[in-house]
C-alpha cells in the first residue's frame, strides 16, 4: 500500500501490509476513519522521513507490526469491531503505549 488511503481502509486491510513497513498519517490524534495516510517502507537506519511522506506532509505513526498487533487485540476483544473502534484503538495505543480495554467503557 504505497498510495494515499483513509486510515479506516488501512486498518481494515492491514494484514495485506508488510510488517516492516511504516504507517504515516496527516497530523497527530485525534484521527478519524477518514484521516489520510499511507503505508510505505522506511529505512530503519535513518531518522529522515521518506520522500513520499514528506511530500504529503505526513507524520510517522507506527510500524505496521505494531498496527497489526493493535488490530488483532481489538478483534480479540470485539470480533465484530467497527472501523471507528479500530481507529480509537490505534489512537489509544499511540498516545498511551497500551492496548485499549473496550470492557472498561460504559
Amino acid at each position: 500500500m504505497d498510495k494515499l488511503l483513509s486510515l479506516g481502509e488501512v486498518l481494515v486491510h492491514i494484514n495485506e501490509c508488510h510488517w516492516e513497513d511504516f504507517l504515516y498519517a496527516e497530523g497527530r490524534p485525534p484521527w478519524t476513519v477518514e484521516t489520510r495516510c499511507v503505508v510505505i517502507e522506511r529505512d530503519p537506519y535513518s531518522d529522515e522521513l521518506p520522500e513520499a511522506a514528506k511530500a504529503l506532509s505526513l507524520v510517522p505513526v507506527l510500524q505496521v507490526s505494531d498496527v497489526k498487533s493493535v488490530v488483532r487485540n481489538a478483534k480479540q476483544q470485539r470480533p465484530d469491531v467497527s472501523t471507528e473502534d479500530l481507529v480509537r484503538a490505534l489512537t489509544f495505543y499511540f498516545q498511551k503505549d497500551a492496548y485499549i480495554d473496550f470492557g472498561l467503557e460504559s
